[in-house]
């Protein structure tokens, strides 16, 4: 399952927990499906930036790039990558890392595909202290104004606190565990507002708008690799949760023959 967002106003809204302020190396990823590069062709995927966007953000543009910024007290961080970087109308698993040490990296892979590392067109790593983003809400999908809303579907966004290696956001674009807790699990299942959070620090996304959708591909449950709810792939396509629960019950009633053929013989 996704959120689908409109492009005109929809938002999540983590609010400024403590455990999610000043995350000044950091890795963010999530899935993405744009179908138009959003509100002012600017839309968000990660925003923990004020309204004069002094923070951190990720967010598609023209020409299909991806673009991390984080504001620094000399110059700041700006990683953008090459043209059409990202598919509109496609799912697309992005992720971005920062330090103050590297500065910002891009990473893009698709279903079916390895992640790579996006070449950039821009990349300055920046220079003094990363501004302070404390008193700003973590956003998934606009901006504190409201003026830069996603146009498509984000799921299963993750912040983490440190660097991950391709391998590890590998790991998480088939939907595994990567072996590093995250400190935001928003899986964007599209159940409830608030979304929760799976990491375990219970920082819930209250939703505008933003109405459940299909989610991305993972890989089949048959071999071995486990994706979110609503989101298996079978050779034929993608499973329910229905389905999944009816091959599951298949399982159980297979289970019981069995015990009750061992029990007579």
């Amino acid at each position: 399952m996704s959120r689908d967002f409109d492009g005109v106003d929809d938002v999540i809204s983590v609010g400024a927990p403590t455990i999610l302020n000043n995350v000044n190396t950091t890795t963010w990823c999530a899935w993405i499906f744009p179908d138009t590069l959003g509100e002012g062709s600017l839309g968000r995927v990660f925003n923990k930036a004020d309204a004069s966007l002094i923070g951190k953000a990720l967010f598609v543009r023209a020409t299909a790039q991806l673009h991390f910024f984080c504001t620094r007290a000399t110059t700041n961080c700006d990683a953008r990558t090459t043209n059409n970087a990202i598919i509109l109308g496609a799912w697309n698993f992005v992720a971005a890392t920062y330090s103050e040490a590297a500065g910002g990296a891009i990473f893009v892979g698709a279903p079916g595909a390895s992640v790579v590392e996006s070449t950039l067109g821009t990349d300055t790593v920046g220079s003094g202290a990363s501004s302070d983003d404390s008193g700003q809400a973590m956003l998934m999908g606009n901006v504190a104004a409201g003026t830069r809303t996603f146009d498509g579907r984000i799921a299963n966004a993750k912040w983490f606190n440190s660097i991950l290696t391709i391998n590890q956001l590998s790991t998480l674009m088939r939907g595994g565990h990567c072996g590093v807790q995250p400190i935001g699990d928003w899986r964007l299942f599209g159940d409830a507002s608030p979304e929760p959070d799976w990491s375990g620090n219970n920082n819930p996304g209250t939703v505008t708008g933003a109405l459940a959708a299909n989610g991305p591909p993972t890989s089949s449950p048959f071999k071995g690799r486990k994706g979110w709810r609503g989101a298996f792939t079978a050779a034929g396509g993608a499973a329910t949760w229905g389905q999944l629960l009816g091959m599951r019950n298949n399982r159980l009633v297979l289970a019981g023959v069995l015990f009750i053929l061992l029990k007579i013989f």
